[in-house]
C-alpha cells in the first residue's frame, strides 16, 4: 500500500512539474563556505569524543575547500562540454558567516556572534586566496555560487545546549566545531543542530530568523556583487513564515527536495511534510520551488553505484521533460582529511558527466539560477 501511495505522488508531482523539451541538467551542492573540520590533527580529537563522531561522513570528510579542492573539482567539470560549448558546472550553495568562538566564549555562551564566511576563507587562504579562486571558478561558468543561509547551524539551540554544560559539545566547541553527533540536554524532541530554521518556540526566534536571513542576503550580495536568485534552506527544514523575508531579501526560488520539513507547534516532535514540485508558486510571496529528483552522494555510501544511480535520476527526468536537478554535498570533493575521497569520487563525477553528454548529446548544463529565471519566464508568458 505504502509503495502505491508513493507512486501516485510520484505522478501527481511529475503531472504538475515544470516541463520542457530541451535536456536541461543541473547540479547543486551544498555547505560551501561552511565550517565542519578543520584540519587532521582536529580531526583526530574529535573522534575521541564520542563513537557517533567517528562514524559522521560529515565530521570525518568535510571542510572548506582548499586550492587543492577547488583545483581538482574544476578540472573534472570542465572536461566536458553541452552542445552550446559550456563546461559542467555546479551551483555552490554558500553558508555566508560561521560563528565567532572567541567572542562565544567571551559571553559564556549568553551571545551568538558571527564571521563573515570571507574570513573564514582567509584563515585558509594565506596561502591559497580562496576566495579568488572561487571567483576565477565562477567566471570559468564552473562553480555558480547561490544562497544556502548565514551559518548552518540553529544557532539558539545551540547556545542553550552549550550553556546547559553539554560536554560533546563543549568538547567540539573548543576544536571549533558545531556540526558533530550529540545527545540533547534540552529540547528533546529535535535533535538536529544543522538544521538553522528549525523551530524550537524560544522567545526572540522569529525575529532571529528574519535576522539571519537578511545577514546571509547582505553578506552573499557584498561579496559576489548581486543578489542571489535562489535559496535552500540548511536540512530542507524550514518554516512557510520566513518566504515574505526571502522574497524582500530578491529570492525569487526556492531549491530543495520535494518534501518541506515544516515545524509543528512546541507540543510535537514531528514535522508536517509538504510536497512541492518544480515550477510550483507560492501564492503568498510568489517565489518558485525547484526540487531534485537524481542525486550524487558517494561519500554516503562508498559501496554504491552512485554512476548508473544518478543516470536512472537524469534518465527519468528526460523521458518525462523534466530539468535533471542532481543534488551532490560539498563533502563528496573534499580531500585535506581524506585524499582519496576527492580523488575517487571526482573520479566518478568525471565519468558521470562525460556518460551523461555522451547518452544525451543535446544536454545544456545550467546552473540554479538560470533555470529559476527559465522557469519564472515561463511562468510569465503563460500568465500573457
Amino acid at each position: 500500500m505504502r509503495g502505491l501511495i508513493k507512486k501516485g505522488i510520484d505522478i501527481y508531482l511529475n503531472h504538475k512539474s515544470f516541463t520542457s523539451n530541451r535536456q536541461l541538467l543541473i547540479i547543486e551542492s551544498d555547505d560551501w563556505g561552511s565550517l565542519r573540520t578543520k584540519n587532521k590533527q582536529i580531526l583526530d580529537k574529535l573522534n575521541t569524543i564520542s563513537p557517533a563522531v567517528k562514524g559522521d561522513r560529515f565530521t570525518q570528510l568535510d571542510s572548506i575547500a582548499d586550492a587543492d579542492d577547488l583545483s581538482a573539482l574544476f578540472e573534472a567539470l570542465s572536461s566536458v562540454k553541452d552542445f552550446n560549448g559550456n563546461p559542467a558546472c555546479i551551483t555552490a550553495n554558500v553558508c555566508t558567516a560561521n560563528p565567532d568562538f572567541n567572542a562565544i566564549r567571551a559571553s559564556n555562551f549568553q551571545e551568538f556572534h558571527y564571521k563573515p564566511f570571507t574570513e573564514t576563507l582567509e584563515e585558509y587562504s594565506s596561502r591559497d586566496h580562496l576566495l579568488q579562486l572561487w571567483k576565477n571558478g565562477e567566471q570559468q561558468k564552473l562553480f555558480i555560487p547561490q544562497l544556502h543561509g548565514r551559518e548552518h547551524v540553529h544557532t539558539l539551540n545551540w547556545l542553550a545546549e552549550l550553556r546547559a554544560g553539554n560536554k560533546d559539545l563543549l568538547k567540539a566547541f573548543e576544536l571549533e566545531s558545531f556540526g558533530i553527533p550529540y545527545k540533547p540536554l534540552l529540547f528533546q524532541k529535535r535533535e538536529n543542530l544543522q538544521a538553522a530554521l528549525d523551530t524550537y518556540h524560544t522567545d526572540g526566534e522569529l525575529e532571529f530568523q528574519k535576522e539571519w536571513i537578511r545577514d546571509s542576503v547582505a553578506i552573499f550580495k557584498n561579496t559576489f556583487g548581486y543578489y542571489s536568485k535562489s535559496f535552500i534552506a540548511p536540512a530542507y527544514t524550514w518554516h512557510a513564515d520566513i518566504h515574505r523575508h526571502l522574497y524582500e531579501g530578491n529570492v525569487k526560488t526556492l531549491q530543495g527536495i520535494k518534501l518541506q520539513y515544516e515545524p509543528k507547534n512546541k507540543l510535537s516532535s514531528d514535522y508536517n511534510r509538504k510536497l512541492h514540485y518544480t515550477g510550483e508558486i507560492d501564492k503568498k510571496s510568489g517565489i518558485t520551488y525547484t526540487t531534485r529528483n537524481a542525486f550524487f552522494e558517494p561519500a554516503s555510501a562508498p559501496d554504491k553505484d552512485w554512476i548508473s544511480i544518478t543516470l536512472k535520476g537524469v534518465d527519468d527526468a528526460f523521458k518525462k521533460n523534466k530539468p535533471a536537478i542532481v543534488g551532490s554535498h560539498r563533502v563528496n570533493f573534499m580531500g585535506s582529511l581524506d585524499e582519496k575521497n576527492r580523488t575517487q569520487n571526482l573520479k566518478l563525477l568525471k565519468t558521470l558527466i562525460h556518460k551523461i553528454v555522451k547518452k544525451w548529446p543535446d544536454v545544456e548544463f545550467m546552473s540554479s539560477d538560470e533555470l529559476a529565471g527559465l522557469i519564472n519566464n515561463h511562468q510569465l508568458n503563460k500568465i500573457k
